[in-house]
């Protein structure tokens, strides 16, 4: 995490924050979830319980301040610094894979974790993790409350 937030993409007077991309993937042997970004400020999400995942999901349509909101959460946990790939230390053949591509106005990240998160320790994060933060930022904004837990 960096000391100071990198600054909220940047956008004209009057105009949401809307992504060129956003999808976020996350899943293992427990719960599975998928948010991918539609376009004209649409987003979807789909959850799973279980193995048999439907993509089909919800559709939401965040507001301008919820976009807003979310731009300024993810530059304040330092998202943007984030590495390309987490690993764990030592070899775990279960566990939770995740990866995200997010591109707006300008900015942009490509990552990916196997058992390993940004602010997290020993093959977990805690609710003060930037990963958590992150997962909590993706929730409020998606209305998805199963996305942290």
């Amino acid at each position: 995490m960096t000391d100071s937030p990198a600054p909220s993409p940047s956008v004209s007077p009057g105009q949401s924050r809307r992504p060129k991309v956003l999808r976020v993937s996350l899943g293992g042997f427990g719960p599975n979830w998928e948010v991918k970004y539609l376009g004209k400020g649409r987003l979807r999400y789909a959850y799973s319980a279980g193995a048999l995942f439907d993509r089909s999901g919800t559709i939401v349509e965040p507001t301008p301040a919820q976009w807003e909101q979310f731009w300024r959460e993810l530059s304040t946990i330092g998202f943007w610094d984030w590495a390309g790939e987490y690993l764990p230390k030592e070899d775990i053949l279960d566990g939770l894979c995740w990866s995200l591509e997010v591109a707006v106005a300008g900015q942009s990240l490509i990552s990916r974790g196997d058992n390993a998160y940004p602010g997290g320790q020993h093959c977990a994060y805690d609710k003060n993790s930037e990963f958590y933060l992150f997962l909590a930022a993706l929730a409020r904004l998606t209305g998805c409350r199963k996305l942290v837990r």
